[in-house]
């Protein structure tokens, strides 16, 4: 699986939430939502964001990065949510 995504979300009340994107060996999407900013938490169902997340690309030729900016842009402007961090991968060099 391919991590496409790791986002820090949080309501307007300050619920804060965590939702991470991965591509399936059989190239689905496959999302998690959990309770917090930590590596864990309690799991949310999907549908507390209050909008249907993306299951395909939204154009065939739509590139990694622009399905990552289209999801940010979607969760602000459609969601009970909206973005506040995009945790990047580590790497050592």
């Amino acid at each position: 699986m391919l991590k496409i995504i790791h986002l820090h979300l949080k309501s307007n009340m300050g619920d804060k939430l965590s939702l991470t994107c991965h591509l399936t060996d059989n190239r689905s999407l496959k999302y998690k939502l959990w309770g917090g900013w930590s590596s864990d938490g309690i799991p949310n169902a999907l549908s507390n964001l209050g909008f249907d997340l993306p299951i395909e690309k939204h154009k065939p030729d739509q590139t990694l990065g622009n399905f990552r900016h289209f999801l940010k842009r979607s969760i602000n402007e459609e969601s009970f949510y909206s973005v506040v961090h995009e945790v990047k991968p580590v790497v050592f060099s």
